[in-house]
């Protein structure tokens, strides 16, 4: 279901930081939270995606660190 990797490629399924700032009108995150990255890029559309089960959707496109470029680039 996923393309083959193209190398070179960056490594790094799983990253993790602080919220610097958030714009207007954001509510969930606040500046100073420690927050991590869900790997997988979903659609965001699916049931399981429109559920908040990200991790069962139906169209994901890929994986940071494996299908994709991951998060260890700098």
């Amino acid at each position: 279901a996923f393309a083959k990797r193209k190398l070179p490629l960056v490594v790094g399924a799983e990253a993790s930081g602080e919220v610097e700032a958030v714009g207007p009108g954001v509510s969930s995150l606040l500046p100073g939270q420690l927050v991590s990255i869900y790997g997988a890029r979903t659609c965001g559309l699916c049931r399981a995606c429109r559920e908040g089960r990200d991790n069962l959707c139906e169209h994901v496109s890929g994986v940071h660190g494996f299908h994709l470029d991951g998060f260890a680039q700098e």
